[in-house]
């Protein structure tokens, strides 16, 4: 087997076990749960009013927009590597 092949094959698995770093992050995403804000360790006093809920839904919102950026840059990483793997298959 010549070099491109096995740089191309080895590519391709590197592809494939990116992309599955990136469908955890998707995954992980996806399952952010909204809590009040006094069920939270957040800074402050915190009443139990509609002020502790907005405080919780803006916690959640930040953990899972975090979660979804690093399930993009992994997916970009995934498309990267994988095209490189099938550009190197066609010239071996």
């Amino acid at each position: 087997m010549n070099t491109l092949k096995t740089l191309s094959v080895i590519l391709s698995v590197v592809g494939f076990l990116i992309g599955l770093v990136s469908a955890y992050y998707w995954h992980a995403a996806s399952k952010v749960t909204v809590s009040s804000a006094w069920e939270l360790e957040v800074r402050g006093n915190v009443s139990r009013n509609i002020m502790g809920w907005v405080t919780g839904n803006m916690v959640a919102f930040k953990k899972s927009s975090d979660l979804h950026r690093q399930a993009a840059l992994w997916t970009a990483a995934t498309v990267i590597v994988s095209t490189v793997a099938g550009v190197l298959s066609t010239c071996a």
